[in-house]
């Protein structure tokens, strides 16, 4: 195990001390937070044949995973020209929305690079700016027991 210098209080009092080169952040201050896609309708969704078809993560495979591979995309109409906000490697996804309480906010994160994708609608996406901070690391944290209340 690693040993540091210095220690701090963490200020909650079932973890005790901390490495004192740790900090404290807010959720907000670690990233940006962005919206997935707008302005669609019902029939964008359901033209498998379209040429303008791009991948996109529906609600659906952010609720049933920890993680987002090529494996959980479906596909949507995306005309150029539009304005939504694409996703990247190691952006952490949010549900907006759900039919119960405990799942509101369960998070996931992409771990893998792509060249064009998006995200449903009724979700958020967070990019991590922090260097300091470990995106698959802040997912794991996220999914924690100790975050669900």
């Amino acid at each position: 195990m690693r040993k540091y210098d210095t220690y701090k209080d963490s200020g909650v009092e079932w973890i005790g001390e901390i490495p004192g080169h740790w900090k404290i952040s807010r959720l907000r201050n670690v990233g940006t937070l962005y919206g997935g896609l707008s302005g669609k309708s019902g029939d964008d969704f359901r033209q498998e044949d379209h040429p303008n078809n791009k991948p996109y993560i529906p609600y659906t495979n952010i609720f049933n995973n920890t993680y987002i591979s090529r494996d959980h995309y479906h596909y949507v109409v995306v005309n150029d020209g539009e304005s939504q906000n694409r996703v990247h490697k190691f952006d952490l996804f949010f549900l907006m929305s759900s039919e119960t309480h405990q799942d509101l906010g369960k998070s996931c994160i992409l771990i893998e690079d792509v060249e064009e994708l998006y995200l449903n609608s009724f979700c958020k996406g967070l990019r991590v700016i922090d260097t300091q901070v470990y995106p698959l690391f802040l997912n794991y944290q996220l999914l924690g027991y100790t975050h669900k209340n």
